[in-house]
Parts: structure tokens; C-alpha cells; sequence
């Protein structure tokens, strides 16, 4: 896995984590401190653009959970491939904490699990 910075005025701003498989790069993991839908295009926009550089790799692949964050994958040419209902139950005594909940590939073994042969998600 490889992990990136993302600075605005000498200040991180956000990072991106491509893990990769036979084949494919995967965003294992992506954020940055806005909630500006350009700013969540320009970090995936990056990790898009670094992912590229490998010349073995066939597919780009990401998870979002949130509005903001699928439609910055959107906007970045990627499809929706399927929607995986994510269900979460406090602790008895604890409450759910506010905003929005994020999954990443990370939060699970989708980050770096395969067969070693290519498994195409699209």
C-alpha cells in the first residue's frame, strides 16, 4: 500500500491510500478536511492520476458511502458498480456519534484481499 499527502499552502489537507492488486489499484482509503464536492474531486482526481502511473494496471477501484464522496468518484468518471447496505448498532448506553458515516475498503479486508489473478469489479 502506498500512502499520499495532499497539501493546500504548505498545510495537509487530506490523504489517499491506493492499495494494489493483480491488475488494479484500488483507493483503499481517501479524505480531506472540506466539504466542498470540488475538494473531494481533486483528491480523487489524484489518486486516479498517481494510480496511472503503473503501467501493469487494467482497473482504478473505490468505495464511497456518502453523497459527497460518490459524487466526486462520479465526477471522476467512475460507475456505480453495486450498493451494499452498511448497518451500524451502538453500544447499549452509547449513541451513534453525528455526521456522516464513511466506509472505505480499509475499514475491511476489501483492501488488499484477492486470488492473485485478475478480478475485474466492472
Amino acid at each position: 500500500m502506498r500512502l499520499y499527502l495532499l497539501k493546500r499552502a504548505g498545510r495537509v489537507r487530506g490523504y489517499f491510500l491506493l492499495a494494489s492488486a493483480p491488475a488494479q489499484v484500488r483507493i483503499a482509503d481517501c479524505w480531506v478536511d472540506s466539504e466542498e464536492p470540488a475538494d473531494w474531486r481533486a483528491l480523487i482526481a489524484c489518486a486516479v492520476a498517481e494510480a496511472r502511473l503503473d503501467t501493469q494496471v487494467a482497473e482504478i477501484v473505490g468505495w464511497a458511502s456518502d453523497p459527497l464522496h460518490a459524487s466526486a468518484f462520479k465526477a471522476c468518471g467512475f460507475l456505480a458498480r453495486q450498493a451494499t447496505p452498511v448497518q451500524v448498532r451502538p453500544s447499549r448506553g452509547w449513541a451513534m456519534p453525528p455526521g456522516t458515516l464513511r466506509v472505505q475498503m480499509l475499514d475491511n479486508d476489501a483492501a488488499y484481499l484477492h486470488r492473485d489473478r485478475n478480478e475485474f469489479w466492472t
